[in-house]
């Protein structure tokens, strides 16, 4: 069983959509340590699904790095 504890994607063009879509894969993290989401085109909208689930249902990411996204 492969473990994933850290995902780059900065500068990949992933939108709120994309977010949302990040977010729903992270409801059920349990490894997932690192996620870096710099330079893409995240907006308030993506920031925000991001934030939804990471409030409620994640201990395991300790950091979430989302700079120059246009928020």
């Amino acid at each position: 069983r492969k473990q994933c504890t850290a995902l780059w994607l900065q500068q990949n063009e992933i939108t709120a959509h994309g977010a949302a879509i990040i977010a729903d894969g992270l409801r059920d993290n349990t490894t997932l340590e690192a996620l870096e989401l710099s330079g893409n085109s995240l907006s308030d909208k993506g920031v925000y699904h991001l934030t939804q689930v990471l409030m409620t249902n994640n201990s395991t990411l300790r950091k979430l790095y989302f700079g120059s996204n246009g928020i």
